[in-house]
């Protein structure tokens, strides 16, 4: 079977597409969980910042 250059193209988009989910889904909520950043998130939100809407430059 020969594979085109469009067809790698498109597998390696596939591919690409499923690691951000993954890292979306599962990864990024795992390291929320860990204890220290949980605390840090749970302090930011009793502070009423919301951690998820910060951007870096707001950060001192």
């Amino acid at each position: 079977m020969i594979v085109t250059q469009a067809q790698r193209k498109a597998r390696n988009l596939v591919i690409a597409t499923l690691l951000l989910i993954a890292l979306w889904m599962v990864v990024l909520p795992w390291v929320g969980g860990l204890p220290g950043i949980r605390e840090h998130i749970q302090s930011m939100r009793q502070q009423r910042i919301h951690p998820d809407a910060m951007f870096y430059t707001e950060l001192e």
